[in-house]
């Protein structure tokens, strides 16, 4: 695929709202494109495009979060290029995702760390490539500096106004910041540019309407998303909420212990250890842990084994 890059002002720009969609499906992280060339390729690892079409895929409910074989072959693409944008994006992502999962232990610290060096490094050497931006702007986000997070994720959304996945998230650091209303904007418009892939927009926004007290809609959203995604824990997640509001305590508490299953943790564990695995929004996990134990799901008495 050729391409060629060039300026133009603000004013020059032609509208493209009724076909976005359709650029988003098609040339995004988990578009056309990059499904075509699994479908062709699926065991392909290789540095460079193909590693990065296969952490992209793995993206849209997290699952590239602690993948040791896309970080193998990221860390191998980094040594042709070091100072790709992507690849250090994608390397920063994965390892804070890995904090986030091992928070209290010497690895986390270590995870941590490097995370916030790709995110710079990626920033410091490509500072017009949008995804070096939001690289450094979800780093300045789990530092907790929400000013510096939304300015620098705004300008990279600005650079890529139909990345779906950049918008999703943006939108979900919005939310740990208490952008309520800007954050849920986000999550709607990820949805409309790739609804095939809804991922972690599309369950937040299902756990927001049930928070609202919206229980019907938030299941219908539930019920809309591809087959293979009712599998996912984060969707088993806010399922397992929306069923327990629904007057579904039985069937909710059944769902969760399959959640717990799949995080080979023991029943009694604490839902903030659960969580950690597949989410690496702070404050999303922590409304999803505390409304876990105020539905019933989780004993309120599993607060006191809080990691």
């Amino acid at each position: 695929i050729w391409s060629q890059q060039f300026s133009v002002g603000s004013g020059d720009l032609p509208e493209f709202t009724t076909v976005e969609p359709a650029i988003a499906q098609i040339a995004g992280d988990h578009g056309l494109l990059v499904r075509d060339q699994l479908r062709r390729e699926p065991d392909n690892f290789a540095p460079g495009f193909p590693c990065l079409a296969q952490f992209g895929l793995m993206r849209p409910l997290g699952q590239g979060i602690g993948a040791r074989r896309e970080e193998g072959c990221l860390r191998a693409s980094l040594k042709g290029d070091p100072l790709d944008p992507a690849v250090l994006s994608a390397l920063s992502l994965l390892r804070f995702g890995d904090w986030q999962a091992q928070q209290g232990t010497p690895a986390a610290d270590e995870a941590l760390a490097e995370a916030r060096d790709l995110a710079e490094k990626a920033y410091q050497n490509n500072p017009g490539a949008a995804s070096a931006l939001f690289a450094m702007a979800r780093a300045r986000f789990y530092a907790g500096d929400c000013a510096s997070g939304n300015a620098m994720g705004d300008a990279a959304r600005q650079l890529n106004p139909y990345d779906a996945d950049m918008t999703g998230l943006l939108g979900l650091y919005k939310l740990g910041c208490g952008l309520d209303e800007r954050g849920e904007a986000l999550l709607r418009r990820a949805l409309v540019l790739d609804p095939s892939y809804p991922g972690l927009p599309g369950v937040t926004l299902a756990f927001i309407l049930s928070q609202r007290g919206e229980q019907d809609e938030a299941l219908a959203m539930l019920d809309q998303m591809p087959p293979p995604i009712h599998m996912e824990p984060q969707h088993m997640m806010v399922r397992t909420i929306v069923l327990a509001r629904r007057g579904g305590l039985a069937e909710a508490r059944q769902l969760w212990r399959r959640v717990l299953v799949h995080a080979k943790q023991p029943a009694d564990a604490p839902p903030e250890r659960v969580l950690r695995q597949y989410m690496i929004t702070p404050v999303v996990i922590e409304r999803l842990a505390a409304t876990l134990r105020e539905t019933g799901v989780v004993p309120a008495a599993s607060a006191a084994a809080r990691p």
